[in-house]
Parts: C-alpha cells; sequence; structure tokens
C-alpha cells in the first residue's frame, strides 16, 4: 500500500508541492493503480486471442497527388521536394 509519506518523499523529491488533500487522493490514486497492475500480472496472457486468425500486414503509406490535405500543399509548395517527400541539408 502506499502511504502519506510515500507521496510526501516523491513530490519533494520532483519539487511539486501538494496540499494535504491532494496528497491524500494520490496516495489513493497511485495505490488503485498499483492494485489494477496487479491484477494484470496474474492474468493468463496465453489465453488471449486478441489476433487470432487476424492478418497483421503494413500500411502503404502513398501520397495522394490529388489530395488538398495540410501535409501534401506544403510538399507541393517547398522548394526542395523529393519524390513526395521535402529534402533537408545531410548532417553529421
Amino acid at each position: 500500500m502506499v502511504s502519506v509519506k510515500d507521496i510526501e518523499r516523491v513530490s519533494e523529491l520532483a519539487c511539486v508541492e501538494l496540499s494535504e488533500d491532494e496528497v491524500a487522493r494520490m496516495a489513493s490514486d497511485v495505490d488503485g493503480i498499483l492494485g489494477m497492475i496487479d491484477q494484470m500480472s496474474d492474468a493468463d496472457a496465453a489465453k488471449a486471442d486478441f489476433f487470432e486468425g487476424k492478418e497483421m500486414g503494413m500500411r502503404s503509406d502513398v501520397l495522394a497527388e490529388d489530395s488538398d490535405s495540410a501535409s501534401c500543399s506544403a510538399v507541393k509548395s517547398c522548394e526542395l521536394t523529393e519524390g513526395g517527400t521535402f529534402v533537408v541539408p545531410k548532417f553529421i
């Protein structure tokens, strides 16, 4: 369990000033979050079949020449472009 002293110490290290009410609420919130993490670690991930039978392919990123989107107009209006992308100076 996360104590009020734990939250006070962390807020001191982070240079964050918290009122007594905020410290108490934060201790409760952090304790709840850690409790959820404990519950998640008890779950058997092998039984999770979220992606079973689903194809996970890469999307093809293609710039549509006829698009009026902001990114397309930005590339089109830039002086130095090559293959639909911005050309930037090489640096090491």
